[in-house]
């Protein structure tokens, strides 16, 4: 069992007994309550200049979110991941035409693509009526495109971006989170030392 089984088992364990609260779709308090999981953060996905997708029947686009610090985050969290930032957002999208129509690849992420980390409150904590700990949090958002499509392998032809989404001052009718701003993710290759270390792990 690797370092990230042992943390799901452990969070999966600390989850029982507490609150994981309902998505707004079957939320009752008449907040958010159409049939369309709120939108959290919208972007778009762009290749860098001289960057190229080697896209095949199985890529794919990783997209994850993380808070930039566990400032916010519930006791058992900091302890899980040893005070570093888990992802609270992940997505996968299937990407199977030619690069030219592939990018600029434009995504949302909802609360449909809250991880178990992200969705977790302590019954305990103080913060437990607030529905998601890092909501205030600004969120460094990393993308890669992986040419096999497999996330467990690192690949030389994989594509790498990161960039940040910052929370505004407010957020506006549509968006019940306050990231305001659409982020833009720049992809481009690991570089002559990260396509070395990806080839000699194959």
């Amino acid at each position: 069992m690797d370092r990230r089984d042992i943390i799901n088992s452990a969070l999966a364990a600390a989850i029982i007994g507490s609150q994981i609260i309902p998505s707004a779709s079957n939320a009752s308090d008449g907040e958010q309550s159409s049939s369309s999981p709120a939108t959290i953060l919208k972007g778009v996905v762009t290749l860098k200049s001289g960057s190229e997708a080697s896209i095949s029947e199985s890529s794919a686009l990783y997209i994850t979110a993380k808070p930039e610090t566990t400032m916010n985050a519930p006791k058992k969290i900091q302890e899980l991941f040893a005070g570093r930032p888990p992802p609270v957002l992940t997505a996968r999208y299937p990407i199977t035409s030619g690069s030219n129509d592939a990018f600029p690849f434009i995504f949302q992420l909802t609360e449909s693509d809250v991880t178990a980390e992200g969705a977790y409150i302590d019954e305990n904590e103080e913060m437990k009526a607030i529905k998601y700990w890092w909501k205030n949090d600004n969120l460094v958002v990393s993308v890669r495109f992986d040419s096999d499509g497999i996330a467990a392998t690192r690949d030389p032809d994989d594509l790498v971006g990161r960039s940040f989404s910052f929370v505004g001052d407010k957020g506006d009718g549509s968006r019940p989170f306050r990231y305001d701003k659409d982020v833009e993710v720049q992809l481009q290759g690991r570089g002559i030392g990260g396509k070395f270390i990806t080839t000699k792990g194959r």
